[in-house]
């Protein structure tokens, strides 16, 4: 769970926001997703190598799910 006062972010239209993200690590996954809802218009899987560029509020969090040993991660 990712939320706090270095989360704060300014969006293209000059809006200030604070992130609150839940991240779930899946290990196993079946069926479809969805490329296009309300919140999407283009999601896909990627491999690790072939990600496209990230925040480094992503970036933490793809470290922290590399380095996940099943204790909860608060930040």
């Amino acid at each position: 769970m990712y939320t706090g006062p270095q989360y704060w972010f300014t969006n293209a239209y000059g809006g200030q926001h604070q992130m609150f993200s839940v991240v779930f690590r899946v290990d196993r996954w079946s069926g479809s997703l969805l490329a296009e809802t309300d919140e999407t218009r283009d999601a896909r899987f990627f491999p690790l190598s072939e990600l496209p560029p990230l925040r480094p509020v992503y970036q933490e969090t793809l470290a922290d799910l590399d380095a996940f040993d099943g204790t909860l991660i608060v930040k």
